[in-house]
């Protein structure tokens, strides 16, 4: 999911495990400290973009339905606070 902004994303996913919702989110390659010795960081500006504003949610095969209503419902309380 995309949020407006890195300070969005991280008052949500705080929000969120503060409820007991687990998230993460992930850089972009070129960010990554292997990559930065070759001069890649800016290379790609709109994955960094989106690496900084995106948020991954639980997903897995043993997502039950109550733990799924349990995400929908911590994510929209987080958005709207």
């Amino acid at each position: 999911m995309l949020v407006a902004d890195g300070e969005t994303r991280d008052s949500v996913r705080a929000k969120m495990h503060d409820n007991g919702v687990q998230t993460t989110f992930y850089p972009a390659l070129t960010l990554l400290s292997a990559y930065l010795p070759e001069g890649t960081a800016g290379a790609r500006p709109l994955a960094e973009e989106f690496s900084a504003r995106h948020i991954a949610l639980p997903f897995f095969p043993a997502l039950d339905e109550d733990r799924i209503e349990l995400v929908v419902s911590e994510l929209r309380s987080a958005l709207l606070q």
